[in-house]
């Protein structure tokens, strides 16, 4: 981090220039979590090197941090003639945030990371993120925040309010996956009974509570095979075995209660195509929402439209019913 202290016009200070103690002048940089420094801290003031000390001043809106004591003159704070460098090692981050308090505050962070997401009071003016990494640029004036650029210590102004900066998110691993598709566990076991639901009604074999909830149990079983398997293997590889474990099963099992293989080829290719309308959600991580409610709203109408035939309560055409006088008067017409 570099940079330089100036006053342009130093009548805008809250108070005058000549009243400022400059044999106490102190840097300090807040600094909110510690444990991600990995290694000493120094500032270049100028032609000088120091370490930077560990506490900061009295200050109500800046609470953790660091300082150092730095020596400076009137004019040196109104020419601008003060340079600093800052190196900022950090570790184990997950996230980075940067508070404006320059004139001008530029940032520029570029990271190897491919999972960024930006966040905070303001967003980067250009990006770019890709499979090698990402780089984002910010540009911030002062006018940009609620606080002015000259203020006391004492003040109470809402800082922190203005940070912005990226968090870096962590990629789904197996168990993130594993757990994704567990959300859909209910969908995959309601398709598969109304599948079931449907083929008793239109081929008139009656399938046992019993044999579904045994069904039920070899679907909820896929999931912890699909764990078991993803801590030794990947999760695709892990995904196929545990699906073509369940698809065959169930499969074999439907072949014992219809007796047509007509039936089994076609229920499997449905199991089949629902496992795999859920790992496409499960691999897509920006656009998961909007392909799962459109093949929802899919299935959704499919399930409507082979429905729509079915007679739900086993009604007959009926006839309609002639009142006796009316049916009296229409027989005599007809005999005359």
């Amino acid at each position: 981090m570099t940079g330089k202290f100036k006053i342009p016009k130093p009548e805008k200070l809250p108070v005058a220039i000549a009243a400022l103690h400059f044999d106490e002048a102190v840097v300090c940089m807040g600094i909110t979590d510690f444990k991600g420094i990995g290694e000493n801290l120094q500032l270049k003031w100028n032609d000088s090197t120091s370490n930077f000390e560990t506490g900061l001043p009295g200050i109500e809106w800046l609470h953790e941090g660091v300082s150092n004591p730095i020596k400076l003159s009137a004019d040196e704070l109104l020419s601008g003639n003060n340079i600093f460098n800052i190196s900022l090692s950090l570790k184990g981050s997950e996230q980075l945030y940067v508070t404006p308090f320059g004139n001008i505050t530029k940032v520029y962070f570029e990271s190897d990371w491919a999972n960024p997401a930006f966040d905070g009071k303001y967003l980067p003016d250009t990006s770019s993120i890709t499979a090698k990494g990402f780089s984002a640029e910010w540009k911030i004036l002062h006018y940009n925040r609620s606080y002015p650029q000259y203020l006391k210590a004492a003040t109470n102004y809402s800082i922190s309010e203005s940070a912005f900066g990226i968090k870096l998110l962590q990629p789904v691993d197996a168990y993130g996956q594993t757990m994704r598709s567990v959300k859909y566990a209910i969908l995959i076991i309601a398709l598969t009974f109304f599948v079931y639901f449907f083929l008793e009604i239109y081929y008139r074999r009656s399938v046992h509570p019993l044999q579904y909830i045994l069904i039920g149990f070899a679907l909820v079983i896929f999931y912890t095979l699909l764990l078991s398997i993803s801590e030794y293997l990947a999760f695709g590889q892990a995904y196929i075995i545990a699906s073509t474990a369940t698809v065959l099963l169930i499969s074999w099992y439907t072949k014992s209660i219809f007796k047509k293989w007509t039936i089994v080829l076609l229920f499997a290719f449905i199991l089949s195509l629902l496992y795999l309308f859920i790992y496409v959600i499960i691999q897509l991580q920006d656009n998961a929402l909007l392909f799962g409610s459109i093949g929802l709203f899919v299935l959704l109408a499919i399930i409507m439209y082979f429905s729509r035939r079915v007679n739900w309560n086993n009604e007959e055409k009926l006839q309609p019913v002639i009142p006796s006088s009316i049916d009296n008067s229409v027989k005599n017409d007809t005999h005359e």
